[in-house]
């Protein structure tokens, strides 16, 4: 009985096949180069809204650390690690944001667009690098936009 389990796959297998490779390659795809996000909350209006989806590029923050100003980042909340906001880099390691106070190194300073809803650095001081999951590239929903990085003056 086994047998002919096997005899009546045999057909099949080369699409079995195909299926685990897909399926291997997304799943590297989504953990090291690109991952969509659905985004929740409203501290980044009017650029990003709740409920938009937007894809964050993994790849130039963990391999080539390739961070700017007003690049909008997704990164763990720092007092709710759980969770995950988005923000726009203000200020990277070195930069000042007050007469006394500079970004440490390996720290980055973010801010939300809509400044009146926004718990971002001016709440818990500078992020570490390490926190930062991805930049974002595209609104893919709803609609289709690029993120183009602005300036850091608002």
């Amino acid at each position: 009985m086994f047998v002919k389990f096997i005899r009546a796959l045999r057909p099949w297998l080369p699409y079995v096949e195909k299926g685990c490779y897909l399926c291997c390659m997304l799943y590297l795809v989504t953990e090291n180069v690109t991952r969509p996000i659905l985004m929740t909350g409203n501290s980044m209006e009017p650029t990003i809204k709740s409920g938009d989806i937007v894809v964050i590029d993994i790849l130039s923050v963990y391999y080539t650390k390739t961070i700017k100003r007003g690049d909008v980042v997704v990164l763990k909340n720092p007092e709710k690690p759980r969770n995950n906001i988005c923000k726009r880099v203000m200020a990277l390691e070195g930069d000042a944001v007050s007469t006394s106070q500079y970004i440490r190194p390996g720290h980055i300073w973010v801010e939300g667009d809509n400044c009146e809803d926004s718990n971002d650095s001016r709440t818990f001081g500078p992020v570490p690098y390490g926190l930062i999951m991805g930049k974002v590239l595209y609104k893919i929903y709803p609609g289709f936009c690029h993120i183009a990085e602005s300036s850091s003056e608002r």
